[in-house]
This record gives structure tokens, C-alpha cells and sequence, in this order.
């Protein structure tokens, strides 16, 4: 990919670095989300054993 980069002008460097950018972010909002999900199923899990008279 870098050597694609310096192949290309300014704008599409910029492009590219922006795209970049925009999925890294998407990735790490999915990595984000689903490490939420484990907490929250991790949570359900444990929580009868720590509290047994919680009901839902």
C-alpha cells in the first residue's frame, strides 16, 4: 500500500490516507462493540452466580 501511495499525486494520496483513516475507525468501532457484547454476556453469565435471587 505505501508503495502504491507514493506512486499516486497529492489528492490521491490524500484520498487514500482519508479512506485509511475512515476504515481504521470502522474497525475499531466493530472491535469496540464487540467487546462490549462479551462484557454484557459475561455479565449475565456471573450475575445469577454472584446474586442467585435476581430474577430478570
Amino acid at each position: 500500500m505505501d508503495e502504491f501511495k507514493t506512486n499516486q499525486n497529492e489528492e490521491i494520496q490524500r484520498l487514500l490516507s482519508e479512506w485509511e483513516e475512515a476504515v481504521g475507525y470502522q474497525l475499531s468501532q466493530d472491535k469496540q462493540s464487540t467487546y462490549m457484547k462479551g462484557v454484557k454476556d459475561g455479565i449475565r453469565l456471573i450475575l445469577p452466580i454472584i446474586q442467585p435471587t435476581v430474577t430478570r
